[in-house]
């Protein structure tokens, strides 16, 4: 069975130099971006819960607290 009628041929082991180096570029700029900025740990990764609650006026914060 044949997919392609034209015959190709791309020097993969040629290059491979090349995308060695792109590579090894790109990890390097990954590890120095988790090391400077860290891992950004939402609240899905670190446990707990998050609510937003909207008020139409401003609430009594203590009674909110003993609400809750």
């Amino acid at each position: 069975m044949e997919f392609f009628r034209k015959k190709t041929s791309f020097p993969f082991m040629g290059t491979r130099k090349i995308w060695y180096g792109i590579s090894f570029v790109l990890v390097a700029v990954s590890l120095v971006s988790l090391f400077t900025r860290g891992l950004n740990l939402a609240v899905d990764f670190t446990g707990g819960v998050t609510v937003e609650v909207n008020f139409s006026k401003e609430p009594d914060l203590e009674a909110v607290r003993r609400a809750v």
